[in-house]
């Protein structure tokens, strides 16, 4: 008679658990940027709309900058901020803009996390051939001038446009909308090495604080690690000294 020794199986979901509490936990973020022209008397409708979307708001802004660093300084809508130069602003200005974000975002170690949304005034097309590995197929329109420079500055600095990546309905791709007239000027960028942590991207129509733009909200999922607990100093008994 063969005698079957019962092995005991390492883990079980205690251990699992430890396992995962070591590792980190995981926390959802909601990411909101929308294009104000000004914030006179709607900082309020603002931050309602944001806290109604569950969002970490982003008005005209690049993450980890401060308002002057991002701003271009000639030609913008908003000089303190990061909105893209006009259309019919010269192209040494437009270059010049795109030369400040390059210089600051050398300036950020990769291990860090870093989003750029803002309005680029550029349509990037419907459609990735040749540029797979920075953007998606869920575009608007066909490209322009300001558009490729969001793609080169997008393989150049290793970014994602990351609205191109989620199949939406029109609707929901759509960023600038006025009379008769629908587009998408409004992304967000990220470090193509981080860009499996965006879970998704849309816009969300029928918001009224602003009436042309529209918000772009991305829900991303971050692994939040445990920080080791420091070990107290053992206390010197000094009256025990002799």
């Amino acid at each position: 008679m063969l005698l079957l020794e019962k092995r005991t199986r390492r883990g079980g979901r205690r251990v699992r658990r430890v396992r995962e509490k070591r590792k980190g936990r995981k926390v959802t973020v909601r990411v909101g940027n929308l294009n104000v022209g000004s914030m006179t008397g709607e900082r309020r409708e603002l931050a309602d709309l944001m806290e109604r979307r569950k969002c970490l708001g982003s008005k005209q802004s690049v993450g980890h900058t401060n308002e002057h660093e991002a701003g271009n300084r000639r030609g913008a809508d908003k000089c303190n901020q990061c909105i893209r130069p006009h259309v019919g602003c010269e192209r040494q200005v437009k270059e010049d803009f795109w030369t400040e974000v390059d210089e600051l975002l050398e300036s950020i170690p990769m291990e860090e996390r870093v989003m750029i949304g803002a309005d680029f005034n550029g349509h990037v097309r419907q459609g990735n051939r040749g540029d797979e590995d920075v953007m998606g197929r869920h575009g608007v329109k066909d490209i322009n001038e300001e558009g490729q420079m969001i793609v080169d500055f997008a393989k150049r600095m290793d970014f994602a446009v990351v609205n191109t990546f989620f199949e939406k309905k029109m609707e929901h791709r759509v960023t600038y909308k006025s009379g008769g007239r629908s587009t998408q000027v409004d992304y967000i960028l990220y470090r193509r090495c981080n860009v499996k942590e965006i879970k998704d991207c849309k816009v969300i129509p029928g918001e009224s604080v602003v009436k042309q733009h529209r918000i772009v909200v991305c829900s991303m999922t971050l692994i939040a690690k445990v920080r080791k607990q420091m070990q107290a100093q053992p206390r010197i008994k000094w009256w025990r000294l002799k």
